[in-house]
């Protein structure tokens, strides 16, 4: 039977309160299985857990969002540019990110926690279809993330190197080869990455170049485009500068890092000595 829960004193919903935060955080219960077990809408719950709503019908000031210019903040609006979506329904204004990399979703984890004050992180789960995804609620953080790329650009540009590392770890990989190496970043989204280019020259002295890709499948409606760079000292740079969250995206980049420098040791070794 459910509760009149506007019968209830303050003293009785800050109690269901604390137990409906203990369940989810410890046992990763949801707001229908939590509305059942205390006898409560899962409206009710969900208003708790989604859209930090406390009993006495405020917004509480522990999850409000810190939206001044930090890293953590560069990082999500770069990996929401890329991976991530916003959207909203009845639980509330929702940011959320769907990748196939673990250490992925747990980086945005952490750094969505930071920006929203949480003491515990976000339950990440597994798809069916074998990615992982995370799921935050803030009203204010998702209208600050949907006033699109120009309004943020300040912000972005205080820590632009976090920013290019949540774009990199959602939209780029490195191609290595015997004798090329090359670092691609892909999008629809042709202003995005002419913005990225414009970072990695001004930011890091890192040239690249956008080109249209070929459309082999007639159902895509958007075209698409890539940002590339090349040479080895350009990876160096990304890798001292930005570099990857994701671990074997990391570890491909260090191998051409590396690769470059026992180059540069043998070349070294090889030449002639100066008379003196």
């Amino acid at each position: 039977m459910i509760r009149n829960y506007k019968s209830l004193g303050i003293t009785k919903r800050m109690q269901l309160y604390k137990t409906a935060l203990e369940l989810r955080n410890q046992k990763g219960w949801g707001s229908m299985r939590i509305g059942k077990a205390l006898s409560l809408k899962e409206k009710t719950v969900g208003n708790w857990l989604y859209n930090n709503g406390i009993p006495n019908g405020k917004e509480s000031n522990t999850h409000k969002p810190n939206l001044e210019p930090s890293s953590a903040l560069s990082y999500v609006i770069g990996a929401v540019f890329g991976d991530g979506f916003c959207y909203s329904n009845g639980r509330g204004k929702c940011i959320c990110l769907t990748v196939k990399d673990h250490d992925f979703a747990d980086e945005f984890n952490r750094n969505i926690c930071k920006i929203l004050n949480k003491k515990h992180l976000y339950k990440i789960y597994k798809r069916k279809d074998g990615r992982f995804a995370v799921r935050a609620t803030s009203k204010n953080l998702f209208r600050f993330l949907k006033q699109g790329l120009e309004r943020l650009k300040p912000t972005i540009e205080k820590h632009p190197s976090h920013f290019i590392r949540g774009l990199a770890d959602a939209e780029a990989c490195i191609h290595k080869h015997a004798h090329w190496q090359a670092f691609a970043m892909v999008n629809t989204d042709l202003a995005l990455l002419i913005y990225a280019k414009k970072l990695l020259i001004e930011k890091f002295k890192i040239p690249s170049k956008i080109s249209k890709m070929k459309n082999y499948d007639i159902s895509r409606r958007k075209d698409t485009y890539r940002l590339t760079f090349y040479s080895y000292v350009n990876m160096e740079r990304f890798y001292q500068y930005v570099g990857f969250s994701i671990k074997r995206k990391q570890a491909k980049l260090a191998e051409v890092v590396e690769a470059y420098d026992a180059y540069q040791k043998r070349r070294a070794s090889k030449s002639p000595l100066k008379k003196q």
